[in-house]
């Protein structure tokens, strides 16, 4: 599935700037669910899991872009993944 891109607000721990109010860009897919067959009887495919790819986080309006090494640290990233694989689930 052809991923679609996004922007979530959601506030996040800087570590020496504190929390601040951020945007993160993003892309996410969908993904689809596993088929045993198809409907000639033929095998089908394997799941395709949900995916999402964060592309920046920025602050101030979109005028200050956050240096990935910041938030690319383990804590941070899974704070962004957690808050934005919920944001999607409930679409489901």
């Amino acid at each position: 599935m052809k991923p679609s891109n996004y922007i979530y607000s959601l506030t996040l721990d800087l570590g020496l700037f504190g929390e601040q109010e951020v945007d993160v860009h993003y892309s996410y897919s969908a993904g689809r669910p596993a088929v045993m067959y198809l409907k000639n009887g033929d095998p089908g495919y394997p799941e395709e899991p949900a995916e999402i790819e964060v592309r920046a986080v920025v602050a101030g309006n979109g005028s200050i872009q956050i240096p990935s090494e910041w938030w690319e640290t383990t804590a941070c990233m899974e704070t962004i993944i957690d808050m934005l694989s919920a944001y999607h689930s409930e679409d489901y």
